[in-house]
C-alpha cells in the first residue's frame, strides 16, 4: 500500500471518529446540579441556633445545595448538603473559595470557618472561607434508612459535644462493656 493511500486512509478514519465523538458525546447526566440557583440567607435558623448566630455575628451566609442521593443515578432522589461562607475581606488579593472540613466521620463543618480563620490568621482574609455539614451530618439531609433501631444512642446527627463528656451517661453506657472485661 503507497503512503499516499494510507494517509488518505488514516485522514478518512480520523474525520469519521471526530464526527462521532461529536454527535455521540453523552448528555451531562448532572447538569441540574452544577446549574443549581444558590440562595444565599442568614445562618441562625432561631433563637437558640448559637452556631448559627455566631456564624451571623461573623458575618457568613449559609445556603443548602441539593446533590444526589447516588451519584451512580443522578436523576434519583436527592438530599440537600448545609454550606457556609464567610467572604475573604482581603478582596484586592482574593483567591478564592477554601472549602474546609474538620475531618470525621459523622462530624459537622459548618462552624468551621469561624475557627480556622483564627488559626489562618491574614491567609484567610483572601479566601472564602466554606464549611459544610457533610451528607446526612448536622443541617445536611439526615438519614433515614427506616430500620428500627430501638434505643441507638448514635445517629447520623451530630450529637451535643456534652454527650461525649467522660462523665456523660452516653459515655459511660458505651465504655461499660469494655470496663466489665
Amino acid at each position: 500500500m503507497s503512503t499516499s493511500l494510507r494517509i488518505k486512509g488514516f485522514a478518512a478514519c480520523a474525520a469519521m471518529l471526530a464526527a462521532t465523538a461529536t454527535t455521540t458525546a453523552a448528555p451531562d447526566s448532572f447538569a441540574r446540579f452544577h446549574g443549581q440557583h444558590v440562595d444565599w440567607h442568614a445562618c441562625a435558623l432561631g433563637a437558640g441556633d448559637e452556631v448559627g448566630q455566631k456564624l451571623d455575628a461573623a458575618g457568613a451566609d449559609c445556603t443548602d445545595i441539593t446533590v444526589p442521593l447516588d451519584y451512580a443515578d443522578p436523576g434519583g432522589r436527592t438530599i440537600t448538603v448545609a454550606i457556609s461562607r464567610l467572604k475573604a475581606t482581603d478582596t484586592a488579593h482574593r483567591v478564592g473559595p477554601l472549602l474546609l472540613n474538620d475531618g470525621g466521620p459523622a462530624g459537622p463543618s459548618l462552624h468551621v470557618p469561624l475557627t480556622k480563620s483564627e488559626v489562618m490568621g491574614e491567609v484567610a482574609d483572601r479566601y472564602d472561607l466554606i464549611g459544610m455539614d457533610p451528607r446526612f451530618v448536622g443541617r445536611s439531609t439526615p438519614l433515614d434508612c427506616g430500620w428500627d433501631l430501638g434505643s441507638a444512642l448514635f445517629r447520623s446527627r451530630a450529637e451535643p459535644k456534652t454527650n461525649f463528656a467522660p462523665d456523660s451517661p452516653i459515655r459511660q453506657w458505651t465504655e461499660y462493656p469494655a470496663k466489665a472485661a
